[in-house]
């Protein structure tokens, strides 16, 4: 049986936590820790969970992930400046299987539904090699590379980027592997927390609805 709690880096009240963890044994790995909001599950050889929360304040404690094996690895991130009305994403889209080898994942491609969202890859993988190029892609940034190297090893990569018109961003090869490992990888966008501003002549009779 695998037991593990990925804790969240530092937070404020608002951030979006991503708990993100991966099974070498394919079997479903779950949380009933109260808050959390299942964004994917990835199941094959090798299985993968995406969740969510939102932080009520600093300090928000990660999920307790289960599974039926013993090589599980786990990882959290925090997202700042997210819509705060509601799932603070669109259009949560999985590629890889999992099981299937491969030197080039890549992401799913995915379609931002308005101005300024920003597209995450959160990418679990099989064993600690690194990148050997191609991490970023064009347009992309890097945002994390982690590799353990304990038991039967794992990677969890995140990269980035910004569509300011709504549309596709396009699948793209996350790195270039020296060797074929299988991965799961979850897309999605972010919505930004809008900001309005007011312009022109304030009088006395402005509202809150002008």
């Amino acid at each position: 049986l695998c037991a593990m709690t990925p804790g969240p880096p530092t937070h404020v009240a608002d951030d979006i936590l991503i708990a993100v963890a991966w099974n070498e044994g394919g079997s479903a790995i779950t949380t009933a820790t109260a808050g959390w909001t299942k964004i994917a599950d990835g199941a094959g050889t090798n299985d993968a969970t995406w969740w969510w929360k939102r932080a009520a304040a600093a300090g928000t404690a990660g999920p307790d992930f289960t599974a039926a094996d013993t090589d599980c690895f786990g990882i959290a991130y925090a997202i700042r400046g997210a819509w705060t009305g509601g799932t603070p994403y669109v259009d949560a889209t999985a590629s890889g299987d999992g099981g299937t080898t491969d030197t080039t994942p890549d992401t799913a491609t995915i379609t931002t539904t308005n101005v300024n969202q920003m597209a995450f890859c959160f990418m679990a993988k099989a064993d600690d090699t690194t990148f050997a190029s191609g991490n970023p892609p064009t347009l992309w940034t890097a945002d994390s590379n982690v590799n353990d190297g304990a038991g039967t090893d794992a990677g969890f990569h995140v990269i980035s980027r910004t569509l300011a018109t709504a549309g596709n961003a396009d699948t793209v090869v996350i790195g270039t592997l020296t060797v074929g490992l299988a991965y799961w990888a979850q897309t999605l966008a972010f919505i930004p927390q809008p900001v309005s501003a007011l312009t022109g002549t304030i009088t006395a009779s402005v509202t809150e609805a002008d």
